[in-house]
């Protein structure tokens, strides 16, 4: 082997530590963003919910009441 292509193979060796290093981080940073978006998905989630079922008691007393006043 000559010393050029050692100086290759050693190159491509810490570019491909690199890339994974990278990767890596890449992939820890969408995690986090990922869980933060969960996060804020299941807040809404939750807020959305309990409007939901304002509305239904909402609907359901004005449904009662006018049943109530017509019979």
């Amino acid at each position: 082997m000559t010393q050029e292509e050692i100086n290759k193979k050693k190159l491509t060796k810490e570019y491909y530590k690199k890339l994974a290093e990278d990767y890596r981080q890449l992939l820890l940073r969408s995690m986090k963003l990922n869980r933060d978006v969960l996060a804020d998905s299941k807040k809404f989630f939750i807020i959305s919910m309990l409007f939901h079922v304002g509305y239904f008691i909402i609907g359901f007393l004005i449904g009662l009441t006018i049943v109530g006043a017509t019979s």
